[in-house]
């Protein structure tokens, strides 16, 4: 997951309004321990959310949880 985050933060940069991408930013980043940094893409990710379809929200609820944010944004735990 660390060899993807250089990728990832190129690709968000190129199209910011991808939730998916920015949403997988925030697992890469978490998955190495960079919680404060998982949590801003996580944010991120959330703005431009208004342009997801429904997988990805559901993606967005998923990743929550795994990386403790679920609480913050009022996502039900699993």
């Amino acid at each position: 997951r660390s060899k993807a985050i250089p990728y990832r933060e190129r690709q968000v940069k190129l199209d910011p309004n991808d939730t998916r991408i920015w949403i997988q930013l925030a697992y890469d980043y978490h998955s190495i321990g960079k919680i404060e940094e998982s949590h801003k893409a996580f944010r991120e990710g959330l703005k431009v959310a208004s342009f997801a379809n429904e997988e990805t929200v559901k993606n967005l609820k998923k990743v929550a949880n795994e990386i403790d944010f679920s609480d913050e944004f009022g996502f039900e735990k699993r």
